[in-house]
């Protein structure tokens, strides 16, 4: 999912931190309820069977953004790296120009001291 305009969290993250909130107010009002009519093992019930349903979203909030982060990374390493590797192509391919024209002015150059030689002969 794409991030939205603030750039912390997609709109799937909102979702479910919101979830989690709620479902953890709810448990936290539920267990002042058992705790003010001191019935303590209704607590306990409570906060066995509402732990299970705030840690998922809690559990699946951190691992979802944990994942993403990593993939986001990821995806700024690889575009990096992509154009370290065209300049050094490019850099490769300059080396590769300079060489070739080194070899013709080498050439070029034994030509002219053929010729001269050749010239000094006569």
């Amino acid at each position: 999912m794409a991030g939205s305009g603030d750039g912390w969290a997609s709109l799937r993250e909102r979702y479910t931190v919101w979830t989690a909130v709620i479902m953890s107010l709810v448990a936290f009002i539920a267990i002042l309820a058992a705790c003010f009519f001191r019935d303590m093992t209704t607590a306990e019930k409570i906060v066995t069977v509402l732990v299970s349903f705030v840690g998922t979203p809690l559990g699946y909030l951190f691992g979802y953004s944990t994942t993403k982060s990593a993939e986001v990374s990821a995806k700024e390493d690889m575009a990096a790296l992509e154009k370290r590797m065209v300049s050094m192509a490019g850099a490769i391919e300059s080396l590769r120009e300079s060489q070739q024209m080194d070899a013709r002015v080498i050439s070029n150059l034994k030509l002219a001291l053929e010729k001269e030689k050749a010239l000094k002969r006569k």
